[in-house]
C-alpha cells in the first residue's frame, strides 16, 4: 500500500512567490527525508501485512506519520513566514 500525501494542504493560505523567490526553494532540502518517511510508512504497512498483524510495526508507522506531519506543517509556517504565502482573510 502506497499513502500518497500530495493531496494535503493547508487552508485558507494562498501561494504568492515573488519573482525573486524560487517556489520550492525552502522546501527542497527537506524532499529526502520526507521520501524516507514516506517509505518508511510503505515499509511498515508492508511487514505488518506480511508478518500477521505484528503492533510494533503499526507504532512504528503511527510515529512517522506524526512526525511526516509535523515536518510538513513546520514547512509550511516557515513558508508564510518567509513571505511564500499569505494568508486569506
Amino acid at each position: 500500500m502506497i499513502l500518497n500525501f500530495a493531496h494535503i494542504a493547508v487552508r485558507g493560505l494562498n501561494m504568492t512567490t515573488p519573482k525573486h523567490k524560487d517556489p520550492l526553494g525552502f522546501r527542497q532540502p527537506y524532499q529526502g527525508i520526507i521520501r524516507n518517511l514516506i517509505n518508511n510508512i510503505d515499509i511498515c504497512n508492508e511487514r505488518y501485512a506480511k508478518n500477521n498483524g505484528d503492533e510494533g510495526y503499526m507504532f512504528a508507522r503511527k510515529k512517522y506519520i506524526k512526525e511526516l506531519t509535523e515536518l510538513k506543517t513546520w514547512i509550511k509556517k516557515k513558508e508564510v513566514e518567509l513571505g511564500y504565502y499569505k494568508k486569506e482573510e
